[in-house]
């Protein structure tokens, strides 16, 4: 009998952790920080995403793919289209980023980037932080419109002394 206890608290106990688990990597959904735009799809231990970016003279496009997701945590290869006023061209690189929440927290770290410069510019008159080794914060949060609303809770008198004066 104590042996089944102990079974059963075993059980109970992967149970409640796997529970927690599930209820903490809801990937899905649309993420952002201050210039970006992320779309993951999927869940478990396969997740994929589209994301865009744009600033002031520089904007760009691209996708995480064969993503590995163990709990909470999520490994993944990049790719973007880059372009901007004095370059285009493709960056990649790996990514990893752990999920907590509504927040998703990690780093871009990039390969060399293939540049096609435009006229007048070159790779020894363009200073680019985006090359090979650059380590990019990822700081995302889940945006409001991807979770459910619900309405205002509407809130009843229940005291006579609450009820508005007819008078």
């Amino acid at each position: 009998m104590k042996n089944l206890r102990r079974v059963t608290f075993l059980v109970l106990a992967v149970c409640a952790s796997y529970r927690s688990a599930v209820a903490q990597t809801n990937w899905s959904g649309t993420w952002t920080d201050a210039t970006s735009v992320t779309n993951i799809s999927g869940g478990g231990n396969s997740i994929s995403a589209s994301f865009s970016y744009k600033g002031g003279d520089y904007s760009g496009s691209g996708s995480w793919s064969n993503c590995r997701v163990v709990w909470n945590i999520a490994k993944c290869n990049w790719t973007a289209t880059h372009n901007d006023a004095t370059k285009s061209g493709t960056r990649t690189g790996t990514l990893e980023v752990t999920l907590s929440g509504d927040v998703i927290t990690g780093a871009y770290h990039e390969a060399a980037p293939q540049w096609s410069y435009k006229p007048g510019y070159n790779a020894s008159n363009v200073n680019s932080v985006m090359v090979d080794g650059a380590v990019f914060a990822i700081n995302f949060k889940r945006s409001a419109s991807t979770q459910p609303v619900s309405p205002p809770a509407t809130r009843q008198p229940t005291s006579p002394l609450a009820q508005p004066n007819p008078n």
